[in-house]
């Protein structure tokens, strides 16, 4: 990935974090249900018997690209030269 360099990395990690966002609006859209009752999950989450894995597989799936990203070696190049002593800075970084 140095070769390509940081901007093609960034729009990998984005073009993932569109794919799952896409496959979670088919998702609701493939399922048949009627918008009420989605809204109404939303509101008041509930989870049937054996539910704990699907929604532990949809955590993952949504953490791991920005994780990913976050722990990558191209972060760390961004912050070179960055003064951690000046709060001002950082926070604008």
């Amino acid at each position: 990935m140095y070769q390509c360099g940081r901007g093609v990395f960034e729009a990998l990690i984005a073009a993932f974090i569109a794919l799952i966002a896409a496959c979670f609006f088919a998702n609701f859209a493939t399922t048949g249900l009627a918008l009420p009752v989605i809204l109404a999950g939303l509101v008041v989450p509930s989870m049937p018997p054996g539910g704990a894995v699907i929604a532990m597989g949809t955590l993952g799936a949504n953490i791991m690209p920005h994780n990913l990203y976050l722990h990558s070696g191209l972060v760390k190049d961004r912050a070179e030269g960055l003064d951690r002593t000046n709060g001002a800075k950082v926070e604008s970084f």
